[in-house]
């Protein structure tokens, strides 16, 4: 019960950081040269980062994703609370998922991201409890 309010206050601060990044996510997109805006738009209608599940999790999380076959480079980035990267996972289109153990990080809230071919294509949030 303690942590409640901290975690509303955490949550509330990750939705300001997240308006922002996708602020300055919006400015990036629209600037790129076009050769570079070609790319990105091929690849993310195909792309797709989907919610962990479970989430909350103890033990182990499962983050599954969907990539086209013709990715030249994929990763899945976790991410603390105040932003420091943790974890990048190589992924490729073969793969539908990875896992990721409770025992690895800390109790807390991460977020976690999909990028292809060096485009962010999706953030999302998860939370480990323990």
């Amino acid at each position: 019960m303690e942590m409640i309010p901290l975690l509303v206050q955490t949550i509330s601060e990750l939705n300001s950081r997240l308006s922002t990044l996708e602020g300055s996510k919006r400015e990036r997109i629209t600037t790129k040269s076009p050769i570079s805006a070609d790319v990105a738009t091929e690849c993310i209608p195909m792309a797709k980062l989907h919610q962990n599940t479970p989430n909350p999790f103890t033990e182990r999380t499962t983050i599954r994703f969907s990539l086209p076959g013709d990715v030249r480079n994929a990763y899945i980035y976790i991410f603390d609370i105040q932003g420091k990267m943790l974890r990048q996972l190589s992924i490729d289109p073969s793969m539908q998922s990875v896992s990721v153990n409770g025992y690895e990080l800390q109790a807390g809230i991460y977020l976690y991201s999909l990028v292809v071919n060096g485009q962010e294509i999706d953030t999302k949030r998860m939370i480990l409890s323990k």
